[in-house]
């Protein structure tokens, strides 16, 4: 059995959608774990008149030895 890869998107107010989406959509189609993740786990907005409410963890909660934005082998919880 393979370790699944697990990617974290950092999230913060006024981020650029596509530095998100665009992410998003590159590690989604390779088939990783993708999880949004922020200093505090609460819905953020985009710089355009949209939101995104799928924040899952704060960056706490995450772990601070993750390397998000990076590739990281972890346990499917």
């Amino acid at each position: 059995m393979t370790t699944p890869i697990t990617v974290g998107i950092p999230i913060y107010d006024d981020v650029n959608m596509l530095d998100v989406t665009g992410h998003f959509e590159m590690f989604d189609w390779a088939e990783f774990d993708v999880e949004f993740v922020a200093a505090e786990a609460e819905p953020k907005r985009f710089r355009v008149v949209a939101s995104l409410s799928r924040v899952e963890k704060s960056f706490s909660e995450a772990g601070q030895s993750a390397s998000y934005g990076t590739r990281r082998r972890a346990c499917r919880t």
